[in-house]
């Protein structure tokens, strides 16, 4: 009863070797490397995709970045023609030909940024020199290239040497009549100076055009019809053949066409109230003074 309870000695817990106690809740070591390796490579999986589809997208931006400004840059298509005015025998069809082969001749006609413009332009005024003006355009998001024309009008033929001309209102040689036989002549001037010309050649002033249709106009209004106008070896002259006399007007280039039409007008009634008819011509050159014969 009085024994002392012997004490069992404590059993020390040795840390060598033993093992741990693992559960459902915490894994193992080496479970833990293999879901680290696992989430590791499922990161770098999903980063290598990201980077893939990000180059991906890059590239299909830059291709299609590319295709809009091909189509924006890109010419294709017959090149429209515009001409104005558009008269018969100067339109389209006459220079259509002529247009597509200039933009035929080069691989730097196919693209707005290399566009030979001027190159068109210009051959275009030598080739044709009824043309006033000639403009190539193309607009941002069109394909087909644009050729705006203007013509000028062809006031009259003209005949030199046994040839006839067509004569734009700027005095210059268009080319033989026989070229343009749809135009309408509204006016023959003959030239007996014998001046030599052919297509492109400047054989008039602008003045001169301008005094001959001015005088035709005036004349017309007044009912008398203007047979033909012709110009000698005598600088600066013209002389007025009308339908109904058998004589012609001579008229200075340098002066008022109207003063000198008026002037021929009045003499024509005063000499015809005298009884008095000129057979070969009537000079109101001088101004007021009129000679006839």
């Amino acid at each position: 009863m009085f024994k002392t309870k012997k004490t069992s000695p404590q059993r020390k817990r040795s840390s060598v070797g033993s093992a741990r106690v693992h559960s459902y809740y915490t894994p193992s070591q080496q479970e833990r490397i293999d879901i680290d390796m696992s989430s590791r490579r499922s990161e770098k999986r999903s980063s290598t995709l990201r980077t893939v589809r990000q180059r991906v997208e890059r590239i299909a931006g830059v291709v299609f970045a590319v295709f809009i400004l091909y189509m924006l840059i890109s010419l294709r298509g017959t090149p429209l023609i515009l001409v104005s005015p558009n008269t018969v025998g100067l339109n389209e069809q006459r220079y259509s030909a002529k247009v597509n082969e200039l933009f035929d001749a080069s691989i730097l006609n196919s693209n707005k940024l290399t566009l030979q413009k001027g190159t068109i332009a210009s051959t275009l005024l030598e080739e044709y020199p009824e043309l006033s003006s000639v403009e190539v355009r193309y607009s941002f998001v069109g394909r087909r290239p644009e050729v705006y024309i203007r013509t000028y009008t062809l006031p009259f033929s003209y005949e030199s040497l046994g040839a006839q001309y067509l004569i734009n209102e700027v005095g210059r040689n268009v080319g033989l009549l026989t070229q343009l036989p749809a135009q309408t002549v509204s006016l023959k001037v003959k030239d007996e100076s014998g001046v030599q010309t052919k297509k492109g050649d400047f054989v008039l002033r602008s003045g001169d055009v301008s005094f001959m249709t001015t005088a035709k106009s005036l004349l017309a209004q007044k009912g008398r019809r203007t047979e033909f106008m012709r110009l000698t070896s005598v600088p600066r002259e013209v002389y007025i053949k009308l339908a109904d006399t058998s004589y012609e007007v001579r008229m200075y280039l340098e002066e008022d066409p109207q003063l000198q039409v008026g002037t021929f007008l009045a003499a024509e009634k005063t000499l015809g109230e005298g009884g008095t008819v000129p057979t070969q011509y009537m000079d109101v050159r001088a101004g007021e003074k009129v000679f006839w014969q």
